[in-house]
């Protein structure tokens, strides 16, 4: 799925921006510094009611504490906050400085598989009313997500426009992400040709797509054109080649009988990941004893990445068979662009 995040401003935030995108990162602020004064707004009357209540007949010391945990979360965490969709013009009006600025197009998975264990996605609803916090989604353990949904993922109707979809990290600040997780630019409308070739040269060598937002000809819609590629300004896409484990693919052999005429897959699986920029060792591949997709096996690749996460080192990457015949087409491209 791509997510899509609006970027403008003075000329030092571009260049911040830039340096963010140069340097595989993105800057998730806390929920009170964001633009809505509004965010992370709940309707804590009838929790606080109810808890007054009760602490007259018990001890609901740690419920108190739960609660206030969850309450201060809204100066902790971090919150980057993208859309569904690249072509809301209302969103360029304000977000990415009257069409001077861009926007970033992300693959989500792969944005989140290097820190999944630290970050989460809440689909944001849009509501005529704040969220009432309830007694039950207060939880004394480590599963706070009710009330964390209803703050984070929770705003006033007038926001639907946006189609948000939020990234929910457990630190607010600085988080990195793999490359390839960056997979496309969008330019405005009043964005210069020299800015639009600036950029590009900032990312050459990197598989990105770009496009130039244009007005509709027959209504106050805007489109996308594709920029072509300039192997000049784009450059010879970079080539990886992380180091493999010797033993990596089971002999066939020992390869479940359901599976043997997919066994090929696991070596070009082997060829995709090892080529990642994020991944610096392969360590394992294998059929998926749990994962199928369209009927068929799902492969998984157990590699060492280079990303900083807050997840393990070693993480293991899922793929359709379907997704590899797409990679291995998308690796053949690649070679012809850097050969040609």
């Amino acid at each position: 799925m791509k997510v899509y995040k609006y970027r403008g401003g003075t000329k030092e935030v571009i260049e911040r921006d830039l340096e963010s995108l140069v340097s595989n990162y993105f800057w998730a602020p806390t929920a009170d510094q964001l633009n809505d004064p509004a965010e992370a707004y709940v309707n804590e009357l009838l929790i606080k009611t109810t808890l007054h209540g009760l602490s007259s007949i018990s001890d609901i010391t740690e419920v108190n504490a739960a609660f206030d945990t969850v309450l201060r979360m809204r100066h902790t965490i971090g919150v980057y906050s993208l859309s569904r969709t690249p072509l809301d013009e209302l969103m360029w009006a304000y977000y990415a400085s009257s069409h001077t600025g861009f926007c970033i197009e992300y693959d989500l998975e792969r944005l989140k598989l290097e820190a999944r264990a630290g970050w989460s996605v809440i689909d944001v609803s849009y509501q005529k009313e704040p969220q009432i916090i309830q007694f039950e989604d207060i939880s004394t353990h480590e599963e706070i997500s009710p009330i964390l949904g209803k703050m984070i993922g929770t705003k006033s109707q007038r926001w639907s426009h946006e189609k948000e979809i939020r990234i929910i990290t457990t630190n607010s600040g600085k988080n990195h992400y793999a490359p390839p997780a960056l997979t496309g630019i969008y330019f405005g409308c009043r964005c210069t040709d020299d800015f639009i070739t600036q950029v590009r040269k900032r990312l050459s060598g990197r598989n990105i797509s770009y496009y130039k937002v244009e007005c509709s000809p027959d209504s106050y819609a805007v489109r996308a054109k594709p920029i072509e590629y300039n192997k000049e300004v784009d450059g010879i896409p970079e080539t990886y080649l992380a180091s493999i484990n010797e033993c990596y693919i089971p002999e066939l052999q020992h390869t479940a009988d359901r599976h043997k005429k997919y066994h090929s897959y696991l070596e070009k699986a082997v060829e995709i990941v090892s080529r990642d920029p994020s991944c610096d060792k392969v360590e394992a591949v294998d059929f998926s004893g749990s994962k199928i997709e369209n009927g068929k096996p799902v492969i998984y690749v157990t590699y060492e990445t280079n990303v900083p996460t807050q997840f393990d080192k070693c993480l293991n990457r899922y793929l359709s068979l379907d997704e590899i015949e797409k990679a291995i087409k998308d690796l053949e491209i690649a070679a012809q662009l850097a050969s040609s």
